[in-house]
């Protein structure tokens, strides 16, 4: 039994239950789309994806803030809809989560550039 429960907590742990929120709320603020809420899915998967380019020293975040800008207003204009406070939340989160991933790799690379000159 226990087994069970392991097996189906890993899976909840790896579920995009944040992008599945977004969506949802996408469905009542775009006048009840399953169009706007699968295109606010996509936009928010994919920004996940997209702010890992964060690991890049330096330009990470201009790289994340140019191709996340150039995906969002593309799935947008597919999708016929246009961006509101939801996009705009979902962009900012993005790019909160590539600046701490700069931070981290800056951080790392300062640490191991200072354990060699020791």
């Amino acid at each position: 039994m226990n087994n069970q429960v392991k097996s189906v907590r890993f899976v909840i742990k790896g579920f995009p239950i944040l992008s599945i929120i977004f969506a949802l709320i996408a469905y009542f603020v775009y006048g009840y789309s399953f169009i706007a809420a699968g295109a606010i899915f996509l936009i928010s998967l994919a920004i996940g994806f997209i702010a890992t380019l964060g690991f890049i020293p330096v330009f990470g975040v201009v790289l994340y803030i140019l191709l996340a800008n150039k995906f969002i207003l593309f799935v947008l204009s597919s999708a016929g809809i246009e961006a509101t406070v939801l996009t705009g939340v979902i962009f900012l989160m993005g790019l909160i989560g590539s600046i701490l991933y700069t931070i981290i790799t800056l951080l790392f690379f300062l640490i191991v550039i200072l354990s060699f000159r020791s």
